[in-house]
């Protein structure tokens, strides 16, 4: 899914989002603090539905549905929210990229342990 040239670009855009925020010190992140503790559940929160949401394919269709919902969109909410909500509602989106990816490698694990 994640080729070295949109990992770059991706990371061009988070870099973008990120700027514009103009966060310079720590202590302006410590309200996103808690926020950001609770969008580790909503990776996994995709991935079940994702995963239940065709429930009578086989595990590889199954498991691409997974991938699909919990990842294709991400890109596309941060161009949104830069565009359209404020900097702290940027700065949250761009930071779920960090508990996407750290669900993907669970994910991984779960898949290769118990499903496949």
């Amino acid at each position: 899914y994640y080729s070295s040239i949109s990992i770059i670009l991706v990371s061009f855009i988070i870099m973008g989002a990120v700027a514009k925020t103009g966060v310079s010190k720590i202590s302006d992140l410590i309200p996103v603090i808690y926020p950001f503790a609770l969008l580790f559940l909503v990776p996994i929160l995709f991935h079940f539905i994702g995963y239940y949401s065709v429930y009578k394919a086989n595990n590889k269709i199954k498991i691409t549905s997974s991938l699909s919902i919990a990842y294709m969109n991400s890109t596309l909410a941060i161009i949104f929210t830069a565009e359209f909500f404020s900097l702290k509602t940027l700065l949250l989106v761009t930071l779920f990229q960090i508990p996407a990816t750290l669900v993907l490698i669970g994910f991984g694990y779960v898949v290769r342990r118990f499903i496949i």
